[in-house]
């Protein structure tokens, strides 16, 4: 399902911008379809990191993928927006990354044709620092662990684990006590995992440094 485009939503939040200018052209030999990439932004705000791109000389484009890696290697599609088929003017987009993990997230943007052709862009970087995040004890944890947060939101109602590329893998037993969240990960295979808090506001933007379960059985 394609997304339209909704306004940009600015956080009240400390702001930090990352730029990628450049005027790609990308086109390729097999196919008609081709579009310029002007340019890929991303503004960090707290833990969410919002994206912005721009293109221009659209041919022969159904619709652009935001995609997300971890390693610049592997990515996988966050959202989906409709391409204008073949269209002249530069045309914008946004999109609201909520919950990057900690270290280097690596984004770009994936064009594809009419004829199922896939084009890139260029690849942005943006880190989340460990000064963002929230601190586990202990870690590496065998059976439990404590989630302190620095600002409380509303109570956590949800908790997520999710696999080194973002996948949601457990939804584990928690007991929030106020100023921590304590998880019980001991049904987790030993390796290394992110850990996601929602809280009953539906605004939470809690995301935890990586953790190792180790050990335990």
């Amino acid at each position: 399902m394609y997304k339209t485009l909704t306004p940009f939503n600015m956080l009240f939040c400390s702001i930090f911008l990352f730029m990628f200018f450049g005027n790609v052209k990308a086109q390729d030999a097999n196919s008609e379809s081709q579009v310029d990439f002007i340019s890929l932004d991303g503004k960090k705000t707290g833990q969410n990191i919002q994206l912005y791109w721009e293109v221009e000389n659209q041919v022969g484009i159904s619709a652009f993928e935001i995609q997300h890696s971890m390693d610049s290697r592997n990515f996988e599609t966050l959202e989906i927006f409709e391409g204008d088929g073949t269209f002249e003017p530069s045309r914008s987009f946004y999109f609201l990354h909520r919950y990057a993990h900690e270290g280097t997230n690596y984004y770009r943007v994936k064009a594809i044709g009419l004829d199922d052709f896939s084009l890139m862009g260029n690849i942005l970087p943006m880190k989340i620092a460990k000064e963002d995040v929230l601190d586990i004890v202990p870690n590496p944890a065998s059976s439990e662990l404590r989630v302190f947060y620095r600002e409380h939101l509303g109570s956590i109602d949800e908790v997520v684990i999710l696999n080194t590329i973002g996948r949601p893998i457990s939804y584990p037993r928690f007991e929030d006590r106020g100023s921590h969240v304590w998880v019980n990960v001991d049904n987790l295979d030993n390796g290394m995992y992110f850990i996601r808090l929602h809280d009953n506001t539906g605004e939470c933007i809690y995301i935890t440094r990586k953790f190792l379960k180790s050990g335990g059985y």
